[in-house]
């Protein structure tokens, strides 16, 4: 039995191992199946184009949004508790940043801001219901968002195929969330099976939101402006390098690249965002290096983010404990 037992844990550890070295294998592989149709001396001369400057700027912004992520996150968690526990939401999530381009996807991240939050008081029921909740709401608002601009998307590329894509991923994630939260009414005798039991308390934790509107509706308005202002640096690094697309076919084209990196088959959504975007501002008539530079240096700039999170995060955490030792 000791044997059995302890070769359960290295086995999930080897899945593990094998799942990231595929995620990425295929982030490498998309990445170069790109960079083969692009002229690299002219991507090369794009990039050299790109000012610190503003950059610098670009990523100040992005920390901004992590902390209106920060602030819908509490305000989840305030709807499942039913209160306001001090939580250091901003630092939490600035430390997921860091995590998240590191892990596949965003779901280390999701396991780090769960597991910060248990250790900081709340049940590990909620902490977790209230992750999968804040990412149910951040989808809610992205297909809202890329549904409107549908009509313009389908007239953009003449009803090709990345306009039905998105249209498919779209009915995907609304399926996913009526799914979650249907798992509220569970039968009783399924529950006896504990990752269905853990299912059904995040089905309850979505139909707990879904009964505080007051709360939803802001963390949707706060959902959308995340997503705006993200695709407003995106379009801002694509007009640093002087791409011909305008602010409304970024507005329409860069939601449905959001969500197609949201798909978790790559690291932090590298390749994935490269191939989306080469194809999704080819039919604005950006060129493809100015499209391959404009996701690259949007992808940096999300890394630096994340980078400059988990040094807020550890000179915090450092500044604490001294102050707890005097």
């Amino acid at each position: 039995m000791p044997a059995e037992a302890g070769s359960r844990p290295t086995a999930g550890r080897l899945r593990a191992a094998a799942s990231l070295a595929v995620k990425i294998g295929l982030s490498a592989a998309l990445l170069a199946w790109v960079l083969s149709g692009v002229d690299r001396d002219a991507l090369a001369s794009r990039l050299s184009e790109a000012a610190v400057g503003p950059l610098v700027g670009l990523v100040a912004a992005m920390l901004g949004l992590a902390v209106l992520q920060a602030w819908r996150w509490r305000l989840v968690l305030r709807a499942l508790e039913g209160h306001g526990r001090p939580l250091p939401a901003v630092r939490i999530v600035f430390l997921s940043l860091f995590f998240l381009q590191a892990v596949p996807s965003t779901l280390g991240a999701d396991a780090v801001r769960a597991w910060a939050a248990f250790r900081r008081g709340v049940r590990l029921t909620d902490a977790v219901a209230s992750v999968v909740v804040d990412r149910a709401v951040a989808l809610a608002a992205l297909i809202a968002i890329v549904l409107a601009g549908l009509p313009w998307l389908f007239r953009l590329t003449g009803g090709g195929v990345a306009a039905w894509s998105a249209l498919m991923i779209c009915a995907a994630g609304i399926g996913g969330i009526v799914l979650v939260a249907g798992l509220g009414w569970l039968p009783l005798r399924w529950q006896r099976w504990k990752p269905l039991h853990a299912l059904k308390s995040v089905g309850l934790a979505l139909r707990c939101l879904l009964r505080a509107p007051r709360i939803l509706g802001t963390a949707l308005a706060l959902s959308v402006v995340i997503h705006l202002g993200s695709i407003l640096i995106l379009a801002a690094i694509g007009w640093i390098f002087a791409t011909p697309a305008t602010l409304g076919q970024f507005l329409v084209i860069g939601p449905a690249v959001l969500i197609v990196t949201m798909a978790p088959v790559s690291i932090a959504g590298w390749g994935v965002r490269e191939g989306a975007m080469v194809i999704g501002l080819g039919y604005a008539g950006v060129a493809e290096d100015a499209a391959l530079a404009t996701s690259l240096v949007f992808g940096a700039v999300l890394a630096a983010a994340g980078l400059v999170g988990g040094a807020v995060w550890l000179a915090t955490d450092l500044a604490g404990r001294r102050l707890r030792a005097r």
